[in-house]
């Protein structure tokens, strides 16, 4: 995001800021932030990554959304610390059609990033074991795989579970997933009552932000590490001075040019001379307007529905989207009432691709069906509207068609999931030392053992499933294991989404004109998912639990099994040894290939470096 060179070409023209240590009272100024959520995000990730010293395996070395949420909250507590005030906070809940061919190029580039880390045959490179860390812990050699880390894409849910961490602190009064882009709305807050907006996008240095708005970079700010008591600098840009002091009306002359590619000093004298009323320059600033998108669900609930307000406010990142694509006159149409023609439109789906085995089908497919369900809830008024995913298949971005379900299809379908959840809750609350995040674990493992026997594959060994449950590796070099983990988080990811929409559907419908055995059916599937945990919960590691619980959880499983009708198959260990040994028999007869090429050259010379000789 943001254009290439500008705040590099900028910052000569920035102002330094030095906040005080926190426990001076000598502030310079009071300093009142907008956070980019996104951005932010991205370099709460950033920095777990660069802190983190050790690791036992492969769910260590890449951080937790517990981590992250944790880091994030102590992040905002810190900087909070030096008097400044974090006002808002937003988060993209709708991106504009004109994303879409950006978008689709990220999806790619996070494809090809576990396409690269696919072509070792093993994870073990990647984690090599070190030195023992303390007594009777084997500890990777972090140091080695930092950069490695670098070189996949950040955690699927990395916004989403900030988010949700956030909910929780007191900082939830003025966090918001919005109607639109995060930086619109940053620059919108921030242009009518000040402020500074906190963002690593230098797109925010070419919008409008008022006479007293400006623009710090996350990666400038400087806390000491030694001395957490210690001061705050950064700098600090004002986009209306910086124009200023550089001749121009604003920073989107100078961006218009610099977009071409053109050296700074050549970039300023064009730029004071462009003429703002040709067509390419309109249409490139039109981006810079910072009009707020917003959809008619999100007006209704602004204007007159707090509590649709409220759930529209905390969904997540893509429930939110999904939503707004529906658009409140969707939603709330009268029976009988003629589609608007711009609802005939495709509503997307975007699926960020797991961490998981490229050459295997996505992981995605597990929950595809729990998904569906909500696509179709949200399609009650209008079936004829298409649903498309985007998603990872093979090595690429596709876009699969959803087939929404129509309504009495639909009531079935949910009938059936309240059947299960309800007969999955009694045979838990059997067991003492099963929680309900972990019970909500097994009923996702019910969901992807069902995927794949639906379509023609083995279930897992339960072994697997246990260490799986545990989210512990049992093999560190198996990139079965690493799908397999990510089949569950789809799975669990799609109940997350489910629940999301049956509270949008009771939120925005108005149920008296529905059928009320419906209602009470989707009425009933919401109490039933009030349990379901957060993010960090629902992936957090149960690696340290009793023997109790180990026992109660493998014998969850075998029950889950036998009721699956699944026979134990062979352990992945011991598939995974046989594909070892099938390319170890390979590697050998290539190496045997090599040898008799240089027995040929070897006649003709015995230096090991005449064939670079020659």
């Amino acid at each position: 995001m943001g254009i290439p060179h500008l705040t590099a070409n900028l910052r000569p023209y920035a102002s330094v800021i030095n906040v005080a240590a926190p426990t001076s009272h000598d502030h310079d100024e009071h300093l009142r932030l907008v956070i980019d959520g996104p951005a932010f995000a991205h370099y709460i990730y950033q920095e777990c990554l660069r802190n983190q010293t050790k690791a036992t395996d492969l769910t260590e070395a890449l951080p937790s959304y517990e981590r992250i949420g944790d880091a994030a909250v102590g992040w905002l507590h810190r900087v909070r610390a030096y008097g400044i005030t974090v006002e808002r906070i937003f988060f993209d809940g709708l991106l504009p059609k004109s994303k879409e061919p950006e978008r689709f190029q990220r999806l790619q580039s996070a494809i090809k990033k576990i396409v690269i880390a696919r072509m070792s045959e093993e994870l073990g490179p990647w984690f090599t074991r070190g030195a023992r860390f303390s007594e009777g812990e084997d500890v990777i050699n972090f140091s080695k795989i930092k950069n490695k880390l670098q070189d996949l894409p950040p955690p699927a849910f990395l916004a989403s579970g900030i988010v949700e961490a956030l909910h929780s602190t007191d900082y939830a009064s003025y966090t918001s997933v919005v109607p639109g882009e995060a930086d619109i709305y940053c620059a919108d807050y921030v242009r009518q009552h000040g402020g500074i907006i906190l963002t690593n996008d230098s797109d925010l240095l070419v919008h409008d932000l008022g006479v007293d708005g400006s623009v710090i970079f996350l990666n400038d700010i400087r806390l000491s590490a030694e001395n957490e008591h210690g001061p705050l600098k950064s700098l600090q840009f004002h986009p209306r001075k910086i124009a200023r002091s550089l001749g121009l009306q604003n920073i989107i002359q100078l961006a218009y040019v610099i977009e071409k590619k053109q050296h700074f000093s050549r970039s300023l004298q064009l730029a004071r001379s462009v003429s703002i009323n040709s067509l390419e320059y309109i249409q490139f600033s039109a981006q810079f307007n910072s009009l707020l998108s917003h959809s008619e669900l999100s007006d209704r609930a602004q204007s007159c529905d707090p509590h649709l307000a409220h759930v529209l406010r905390w969904l997540d990142v893509r429930v939110s989207e999904f939503t707004h694509q529906c658009t409140g006159r969707l939603l709330l149409r009268p029976p009988g009432d003629p589609v608007p023609g711009e609802l005939g439109n495709t509503r997307y789906m975007y699926l960020p691709p797991l961490l998981e085995d490229s050459r295997k089908a996505t992981a995605w497919i597990s929950g595809s069906e729990i998904r569906r369900l909500g696509y179709s809830l949200l399609s009650i008024k209008n079936p004829e509207q298409p649903v498309e995913e985007v998603r990872r298949r093979g090595n690429d971005v596709v876009t699969v068609r959803i087939t929404v379900l129509d309504l009495q299809d639909l009531e079935l379908s949910l009938e059936i999931l309240l059947s299960d959840l309800d007969e999955h809750a009694r045979k838990y609350t059997g067991y003492t030392f099963i929680d309900i995040d972990q019970a909500w674990q097994i009923f996702g493992v019910k969901t992807v053992c069902e995927t794949l026997l639906e379509t023609g594959k083995l279930a897992p060994p339960k072994s697997e499933i246990n260490q799986l449950l545990r989210f512990r590796h049992s093999i560190l070099d198996s990139w079965a294991w690493t799908h397999l983990q990510a089949q569950l988080q789809a799975a669990l990811y799609s109940m997350r989404m489910l629940k999301q929409f049956i509270d949008v559907f009771l939120a925005a419908v108005p149920v008296a004109s529905q059928d009320q055995d419906l209602i009470q059916l989707i009425r009933r599937l919401q109490e039933r998912f009030i349990t379901l945990p957060l993010l960090q919960h629902l992936f957090k590691s149960h690696g340290n639990r009793t023997e109790e619980h180990r026992r109660d959880s493998e014998t969850a499983v075998d029950d889950l099994y036998e009721s699956l009708g699944v026979e134990e198959v062979a352990e992945m260990s011991d598939l995974l040894k046989k594909e070892k040994r099938r390319m170890k028999k390979m590697a050998e007869k290539q190496s045997v290939t090599k040898e008799n090429l240089a027995g040929k050259r070897g006649a003709q010379s015995a230096n090991i470096f005449s064939v670079l000789e020659e």
